[in-house]
């Protein structure tokens, strides 16, 4: 103790009155100084046990806003950091926004236990932040527009992957497609700028030169009146006439910055016996994962995931390097990202040393699993050893679509890798790490492509809940050893799953129908003449022996007002392995570079109610109010994966021309049809359901030629994937039911 007392009184700088007195406040600017690296005086970072986030656009605009406003932000919570451990090892921590681990300086610094995410988000609109530190993200002030509800200005926040910004009206919503084929025709560059905005500066550049003039809030005026006279219009608008409305505007935000110079901000310092190691019982929960839980960075509890990886961090330091390498592997391990990988570790090491299997392992979960005393060194091998990740590597390269075997290839395009649920990859791997102990591992995985792709696509399809589903997965792997037999046993699997599903009438898994019943259920026979479109009643049971296929039928189909079918990633996967290929894009999340496209627009058929009785799509439902236009028209039948970049103009246009079908000259809209899987038999229902007259205007005859369209479109994809992948291999696997 009297050694570590000794290193950190080598602490010079404000920290030492933080850490004696537990309480300081700095001027905001100051703070930015600290943890930008600018005042090399004070070397502020984050400990190894912190969560990793990234507040949305409005989350930030409204910190911002507050910002500018004077209001108070909360409180910072920090610890002291000292150079050297107590075995005198570097202490090795990162920066804020920075992702490397560095050593603690000898002087020692502190630790930003709360408040990581306002911190980043103020350093948005900071100009000196260090090089190594990650800024994604660019914040703008618009002076000649209108602000939010209860915004002082109007703000934008442009990104990496949305460099066009968000919507103006909801600023976590992305543009529409119609702006974002807009914003990329005129911004070709892809350089980030807001598109819905009129005369925008970024904050960095309105601070940097507020600094550069010391404060003068006159001259800075004059500098930002000068540089707007100087752009050239937006969207057909000129400065001059937003000018007169903008300049007191911009005074109010000299105003602010002023104010915003002289902020101050409240910086309370956690004590050092919250970070004690246990004295009574090695498996006591770490200190800080405590403190973590009771805190809660602004107000969100601390998740699961967060807290096992925290306390792992906190036993095995060495592990955030270990992991975050992984995650790095394009493919599977980058998709699922650090905290799910150290999850899968943390699963797979307890099915290893024979323990309870937890999917997703709650708090108390972990703490009966890390009790056992070799669990934390079985999952330091697990990561250090390369197993975990040379499994990644493998599964990304062995399952990844290549067109050099032949086109119509099983595997998955890079971006198609969202297919693939965590619990669905487990199974998988908990098969691979067991099986390369008694065969080598790349070969029997070439032998078991097929199969394991068959498995993991069944798995997006065919099991609604995943995570039970592999639990039941987890026990029948160890119970049947088969990691004996050097191939996988995805048929014997799925027939387990079907058995056990029915003698427990749970649906934890579903036969798939045969193409045969599948093209029953989709097309339409017998309707009302004078009301043939259908709706929700499509889906329900025909008959006794039905209910389970038409499960499968209904999520093929989709239902209500969701269009996104994921699996069109991998039933166009020839088309969307060719457009863009960058591993960075391959997201669950709203920042990815397709569209789902309606192939027949949105816009010519969503709840239009038209002129006339009679003569309108809504009238042709076979019920009342059963919106049969929306299930038809949100239908896989009626969506394609299309990227914006091909998709630039024809977004709102008829079918027949999107499908380059005009004239009815299909020959040259074939390699439009088969980038949108769209089998050339079809095309004379996309181009009667186009309409002559006018996009609102539907005759009976057009909307019946529009459901045919889709009914067959969908029927022609599950027939896709039903004979792509083999399935006939697994078959008669639903006559267990």
């Amino acid at each position: 103790m009297e050694e570590q007392i000794a290193i950190n009184a080598e602490i010079k700088n404000e920290f030492n009155k933080l850490f004696s007195d537990e309480f300081i406040r700095p001027k905001l600017t100051e703070w930015l100084d600290w943890v930008s690296g600018k005042d090399h005086n004070h070397f502020v970072a984050l400990p190894v046990l912190q969560r990793g986030s990234v507040w949305k656009p409005r989350q930030i605009i409204t910190l911002w806003d507050s910002l500018l406003r004077g209001m108070p932000i909360g409180s910072l919570m920090l610890s002291r950091l000292i150079a050297k451990n107590r075995s005198g090892e570097d202490v090795l921590v990162r920066r804020v926004g920075s992702k490397d681990l560095q050593s603690v300086p000898e002087g020692g610094g502190a630790a930003l236990i709360d408040g990581q995410q306002r911190t980043l988000t103020m350093l948005l609109g900071w100009p000196y932040f260090n090089e190594n530190q990650i800024q994604n993200r660019t914040l703008w002030i618009d002076f000649a527009d209108k602000p939010l509800s209860e915004h002082l200005f109007r703000l934008h926040v442009t990104t990496t992957a949305h460099p066009h910004g968000f919507a103006r009206a909801d600023p976590n919503a992305r543009l529409s497609l119609r702006e974002r084929r807009a914003a990329k025709l005129a911004n070709s560059a892809g350089i980030q700028f807001p598109w819905e905005s009129h005369f925008p500066i970024m904050l960095t550049e309105l601070i940097r030169e507020y600094v550069a003039v010391n404060q003068d809030a006159d001259l800075w005026s004059q500098w930002v009146i000068s540089t707007l006279r100087k752009r050239g219009s937006h969207r057909g608008r000129s400065w001059e006439e937003d000018e007169p409305a903008a300049v007191p505007v911009i005074h109010r935000f000299a105003s602010c910055l002023q104010a915003l110079f002289n902020i101050k901000i409240s910086l309370i310092a956690v004590p050092d016996k919250c970070f004690a190691e246990p004295q009574t019982d090695e498996n006591e929960d770490p200190a800080l994962a405590i403190l973590f839980k009771r805190l809660g960075t602004g107000g969100t509890p601390l998740s699961d995931a967060d807290y096992v990886y925290s306390v792992i961090k906190h036993h095995l330091p060495e592990t955030f390097q270990l992991v975050e390498s992984i995650a790095s592997i394009k493919g599977f391990a980058q998709l699922l990202g650090p905290t799910d990988i150290v999850m899968t570790a943390v699963r797979l090491v307890a099915a290893d040393l024979g323990l309870t299997d937890f999917e997703s392992p709650g708090k108390a979960n972990f703490d009966s699993l890390r009790k056992n005393p070799d669990f934390l060194e079985r999952f330091l091998d697990m990561v250090k050893s390369g197993k975990l990740s040379g499994a990644f590597d493998l599964l990304t390269e062995s399952l990844k679509y290549n067109p050099d075997n032949r086109e119509d290839d099983p595997g998955l395009p890079m971006h198609g890798f969202i297919l693939v649920s965590r619990p669905a990859l487990q199974i998988v791997l908990r098969w691979l790490l067991s099986v390369s102990e008694l065969h080598d591992a790349r070969t029997v995985f070439e032998q078991s492509r097929e199969e394991i792709l068959r498995f993991v696509l069944y798995a997006y399809l065919a099991i609604p809940d995943c995570k039970k589903a592999s639990v039941w997965a987890f026990t029948w792997l160890k119970e049947t050893e088969s990691h004996k037999n050097p191939s996988f046993p995805g048929k014997q699997l799925i027939e387990y799953l079907l058995r056990r599903s029915e003698s427990e009438n749970r649906e934890m898994a579903l036969p798939l129908p045969s193409k045969r019943e599948f093209n029953e259920l989709a097309i339409t026979k017998n309707y009302d003449v004078a009301r043939p479109m259908l709706g929700w009643e499509r889906f329900q049971p025909r008959n006794e022996s039905t209910p389970l296929i038409m499960r499968i039928f209904h999520r093929w189909w989709g239902s209500g007002d969701r269009y996104q079918h994921a699996l069109l990633l991998w039933l166009q996967r020839s088309y969307v392995n060719r457009i863009e290929k960058n591993p960075d894009e391959i997201r669950s999340d709203d920042e990815v570079p397709y569209d789902y496209d309606h192939i027949c627009p949105a816009n010519h058929w969503k709840d239009w109610t038209g002129v006339r009785s009679n003569n309108r799509l809504l009238d042709f439902l076979a019920k009342d109010g059963n919106r049969g236009h929306v299930h038809v028209g949100n239908s896989i039948g009626n969506v394609r994966v299309w990227y914006a970049s091909d998709n630039r103009g024809d977004g709102d246009s008829p079918a027949q021309v999107k499908l380059n079908l005009v004239n009815n000259e299909t020959d040259s809209g074939a390699d439009r049809l088969k980038d949108s899987v769209i089998h050339i038999s079809h095309s004379e229902y996309w181009s009667s359901c186009s309409g002559t007259d006018s996009k609102d205007v539907w005759t009976k005859e057009r909307a019946l030629a529009f459901q045919t369209a889709v009914e067959r479109r969908t029927s022609d994809l599950y027939a896709r994937y039903y004979d792509e992948l083999n399935f006939q291999e697994w078959f008669p696997v639903n006559t267990i039911m």
